[in-house]
C-alpha cells in the first residue's frame, strides 16, 4: 500500500498536495415532473443529519441552487431522491428564517434569458448588441426599475446576507454536489466526511484530489480495474480543469492503457486475454489530443507522460495483463492517428500472450 500511495500521490497539481493544499411559498414555487418516489433507506445517512446551523446538507445545496431562480422554475428531482428533502417546504423554511429573499427588479434581470433582455431593450429603443452582462447593465442605466418590474412577470429569489454567509461557510457541500467528477468519489457526502477529518487549511480542490487518489488506490487494491479506469478519467479531467496538462495527459494514457489491457473488475483476462474485450473508448483519444493542444505539449512531453503512465500501470497494479510497453505505445498511436479499427487486429497479431 505504501508503494501504491507513493505512485498515485506523486503526480499532484501544484499547490494541491495534502500538505499544501415570506409568504406561503408552497403556492408560489411550482414543480414539474418531480414526482420521483424514494424510500428512506436510499438516502445516504449523512444527508439525514443536520449541520451545526440546523440545516440539512440538501438545504445548503438548495440555497446555492435557488439563488437567481424565478419562483416558477422547475425544481430538480435530486433534492428529493438524492438528498431526501422536500424542496418546496425547505424553501419556505429558508425564506421564513431569512436565508432567502425576493430579488429587486434589477437583481431579477440575471434570471432572464438573453432574448428577453433584448426584447426589454428593444421596447425602449435601446441597442441590443452585447453579452448578457452588458445587456443587464444597459437596462439598469437606461430603464426605470418600476418598468422592469412590470416586464418581469415572475418573482425571483436571491440570497440574503445571512444566506450568503451560510453558503460560504459550507461551500464544500456545494463543491461536492457540483464537482463534475463522474466516478462519484467526490460528492457532497464524501466532502462532508473528509472536511470533518482533514486539516482546516485545505481547500476544496485539495480534498477532492485526496478523495480521487484514495478511490484509485482502493480500486487497485481490490482489482477493480474497470472502476480504476473510471477514476483515472476523473483524475485526468480534474487536472485538465486545473490546467495541469502534462499530469492530465498521464492519467488519460493510464486510463486508456487499462482499456487496452482487457481487464475489467475481475482478473479473468489476465492469463488468457479475450480480444473482443480489448477496446478503447474513442473520446479518450480526443481528450489526449485536447490536452496536448491546450498545453502546447511536444512529442517529448507526450513520451515522458507515457512513461509515467506506464510506470503507474506496471508498479501499482496487482495484475498487469498481457500488455507490453512498446506494443501498447503503438496501439495508442493507431488511435491517435484515427486508425482505431486497427487496434483489434494489431493485438491479435502482435501481442505476446503470457
Amino acid at each position: 500500500m505504501g508503494l501504491l500511495s507513493k505512485i498515485f500521490n506523486k503526480i499532484t497539481p501544484k499547490n494541491q498536495g495534502i500538505e499544501d493544499y415570506t409568504k406561503k411559498l408552497s403556492d408560489d414555487f411550482v414543480t414539474q415532473g418531480s414526482n420521483i418516489q424514494f424510500t428512506p433507506n436510499e438516502i445516504e445517512p449523512i444527508y439525514k443529519k443536520k449541520l451545526d446551523n440546523n440545516l440539512y446538507p440538501g438545504e445548503i445545496i438548495l440555497l446555492w441552487w435557488v439563488d437567481g431562480k424565478q419562483i416558477t422554475h422547475e425544481i430538480p428531482g435530486y433534492f428529493q431522491y438524492q438528498y431526501g428533502i422536500d424542496a418546496i417546504k425547505s424553501i419556505k423554511k429558508l425564506f421564513d428564517k431569512g436565508f432567502i429573499i425576493f430579488s429587486t427588479p434589477y437583481d431579477s434581470l440575471k434570471s432572464l434569458k438573453v432574448e428577453k433582455l433584448k426584447e426589454l431593450l428593444k421596447n425602449n429603443d435601446l441597442q441590443i448588441k452585447g453579452k448578457k452582462a452588458e445587456l443587464i447593465e444597459r437596462v439598469k442605466e437606461n430603464i426605470n426599475e418600476n418598468y422592469v418590474a412590470e416586464f418581469i412577470k415572475d418573482k425571483t429569489y436571491s440570497l440574503s446576507e445571512r444566506g450568503m454567509e451560510v453558503t460560504k461557510k459550507y461551500d464544500y457541500v456545494v463543491y461536492g454536489h457540483n464537482s463534475h467528477i463522474k466516478d462519484e468519489s467526490v460528492t457532497a457526502a464524501t466532502m462532508i466526511e473528509s472536511k470533518n477529518k482533514m486539516p482546516t487549511y485545505l481547500k476544496n480542490k485539495d480534498i477532492a484530489w485526496h478523495l480521487l487518489n484514495e478511490a484509485a488506490m482502493t480500486h487497485s487494491k481490490n482489482r477493480e480495474y474497470g472502476l480504476l479506469r473510471n477514476t483515472s478519467c476523473s483524475q485526468a479531467e480534474f487536472l485538465k480543469r486545473e490546467e495541469k496538462y502534462i499530469d492530465s495527459l498521464v492519467f488519460w494514457i493510464f486510463a486508456l492503457t487499462l482499456d487496452l489491457s482487457g481487464m475489467g473488475n475481475s482478473t479473468k483476462y489476465n492469463k488468457t486475454p479475450q480480444y473482443h474485450e480489448v477496446m478503447a473508448i474513442p473520446y479518450i483519444f480526443d481528450e489526449i489530443k485536447s490536452v496536448c493542444s491546450k498545453g502546447a505539449l511536444s512529442t517529448l512531453d507526450y513520451d515522458a507522460a507515457y512513461n509515467k503512465a506506464w510506470n503507474i500501470y506496471k508498479n501499482s497494479l496487482i495484475d498487469t495483463g498481457f500488455l507490453d510497453r512498446n506494443n501498447n505505445y503503438k496501439a495508442i498511436s493507431f488511435g491517435l492517428n484515427d486508425c482505431r479499427k486497427d487496434i483489434q487486429q494489431f493485438y491479435k497479431k502482435e501481442v505476446s500472450i503470457q
